[in-house]
């Protein structure tokens, strides 16, 4: 796996000065590695012979709906919703997510371990391939970490006695001590990773997993927060009035260091694709996060696809990015491809996320596009901390 070189120059402080010559290093490197049912007239509680002579005083006990054709469509269809979102805990994305989304209900669920056995050796087998990389990755973060040059604190009660000790015969309360601030080993940042579930990327499964599970094991190692989703349309049980989605969730927040290679490995292509909406969906997370520095990575194959999202999915989605950089979260995206992107398609690409994208030439170039992401995303933190 070949490295990008860092930098000679000034250090870059922002993202985008950082993406702003990514195109142009591709060029140069190259690298391995989401039942109803309507009945009517079944829950009477009368029961033959015994009815009652009415009265004007009598309270309601009971109300029903009425069968006239106006209502009947529509409220068939908000049973309907109820009906799937009691059954599989769906929440409604409503206008928070953006007007294209207001008929989208979503469903949020760890993803199911698949194939373990076979999966375990695979994950050893795949760990044992990457780990020279990952410890390489990790040992130069720390070094740097180590390196970085700290503030000094002058005059001081206590501490190491300064060079300059003309405050001790000049001023009456002399302070000729100074101390160095340690840096933290704790990187102050938060990552969450999107993955693309469509059925496009079932030709590239295997390696897309292979730079999840890199971008996993180097954070672990590192400490740093993170979580990780795919996220899918129904396809099949999409129409107008209600477009189910999921988020398979392979590693949370929540999980901290806890090692989560079998969950990664479970994951599996799908339908279809709601980009922007996925995008407000994880920003709304990390927006909740304490952390200083805020990274959303989004790992895709292609253009948005969705019910009645084809015609607006891409402007949406650049919406999306915007909207999640004013909440100063930086995202970056990684273009997941058998071959090289062609010009129309970097076209979009730039529509979408702007200069923040990125794209691999081949499958067994993932991996390696994923440590330089990280690269140079962990060593704005390092500077700037």
């Amino acid at each position: 796996m070949k490295d990008a070189k860092s930098d000679d120059g000034d250090p870059k402080e922002t993202i985008e000065e950082e993406f702003r010559t990514w195109h142009e290093e591709n060029e140069e490197e190259g690298g391995a590695h989401l039942q109803y049912e309507l009945e009517h007239g079944r829950s009477s509680q009368a029961i033959e012979g015994s009815g009652a002579e009415g009265s004007d005083e009598a309270e309601v006990e009971e109300t029903g709906a009425g069968q006239s054709v106006g209502n009947e469509k529509e409220q068939q269809v908000e049973e309907e919703r109820e009906s799937t979102d009691e059954k599989n805990h769906a929440k409604q994305a409503g206008r928070q997510f953006g007007n294209e989304h207001l008929h989208v209900v979503y469903e949020e669920k760890t993803i199911e371990l698949q194939n373990e056995q076979e999966n375990r050796l695979k994950l050893q087998k795949w760990r044992e391939e990457q780990q020279p990389f990952v410890r390489a990755f990790v040992e130069e973060m720390r070094k740097r970490i180590e390196m970085k040059q700290v503030d000094r604190r002058e005059n001081l009660l206590n501490g190491r006695l300064s060079t300059n000790l003309t405050t001790l015969f000049i001023d009456e309360r002399p302070k000729p001590f100074y101390r160095k601030s340690a840096p933290s080993a704790q990187l102050d940042a938060v990552f969450g990773l999107l993955v693309d579930g469509s059925a496009s990327m079932i030709d590239k499964l295997d390696e897309t997993k292979k730079a999840v599970l890199l971008f996993h094991d180097v954070l672990r190692e590192l400490q740093v927060s993170h979580e990780i989703s795919s996220y899918t349309e129904e396809a099949f049980k999409a129409s107008a009035e209600i477009q189910p989605n999921l988020f398979e969730i392979m590693h949370t927040f929540g999980d901290r260091q806890r090692d989560n290679g079998l969950s990664i490995l479970s994951f599996d292509a799908n339908e279809d694709n709601r980009d922007g909406f996925a995008i407000r969906w994880m920003a709304e997370r990390l927006v909740r996060r304490p952390e200083k520095h805020k990274f959303l990575l989004v790992f895709s194959d292609g253009e948005p696809s969705a019910f009645g999202y084809d015609r607006n999915g891409i402007v949406d989605t650049a919406e999306a990015v915007l909207e999640t950089e004013k909440k100063g979260i930086s995202l970056i995206h990684l273009f997941l491809a058998t071959e090289p992107p062609t010009d129309d398609q970097r076209a979009v690409f730039s529509t979408m996320f702007g200069n923040k994208t990125a794209a691999s030439h081949t499958v067994e170039d993932f991996t390696d596009q994923t440590l330089r992401i990280l690269r140079k995303l962990l060593a704005i933190v390092i500077r700037t901390s």
